[in-house]
């Protein structure tokens, strides 16, 4: 939490950023789980302000599911909706999609020196991080990884089962056991 804390810091800092897009972007990977490519191709029709609902057309799978929006999610939503109904909600100046994570959001990762002294590609803090976040919160937290799983859009089970290690429970599962009375 402090990391994710500090990163939102960094992206709302005016000296740095003179815009607040990635640091929208970031608050809203952290509060949906979306991918990168899910929340770069979000257009007005797949947002529900009324009913508090992102609809996710285009899937890594090839799944729709839609996302419950949280309070701070709605607000983003809200103040980043484009008037046409086709048109996306976050675009580069030239109003093209973006494909991958923009200079300011890797500078911010740098400023906090998330990636300093780390050599491993797998280790390093990139925006995909975030959606990896949401989902350890979730675990964390308690939610079962079936749901945790519809949430992020995961095909089968096998990829939310990353996560189970961060579960309250998962240590404690031996305790839940029954006592069996074998002698040795």
């Amino acid at each position: 939490m402090d990391e994710a804390n500090m990163l939102i810091a960094c992206l709302s800092n005016r000296k740095f950023f003179s815009s607040m897009l990635w640091r929208d972007l970031a608050v809203l990977s952290l509060n949906t789980g979306l991918r990168p490519n899910e929340l770069f191709n979000l257009r007005r029709c797949h947002i529900s302000l009324k009913n508090k609902i992102i609809y996710v057309a285009e899937s890594k799978n090839g799944d729709s599911r839609y996302i419950k929006m949280k309070p701070i999610v709605a607000s983003i939503c809200q103040k980043h909706l484009p008037a046409s109904r086709e048109a996306l909600l976050f675009h580069k100046e030239n109003g093209e999609s973006f494909t991958q994570a923009g200079s300011p959001f890797r500078r911010a990762v740098k400023l906090c020196r998330f990636n300093e002294d780390i050599t491993d590609p797998l280790y390093k803090v990139v925006f995909y991080t975030l959606r990896h976040t949401f989902a350890s919160w979730l675990v964390m937290q308690g939610v079962p990884l079936y749901s945790v799983g519809k949430m992020l859009g995961h095909k089968t089970t096998i990829m939310t089962q990353r996560y189970a290690h961060l579960s309250p429970d998962y240590m404690n599962s031996i305790d839940k056991l029954p006592d069996f009375d074998i002698k040795i």
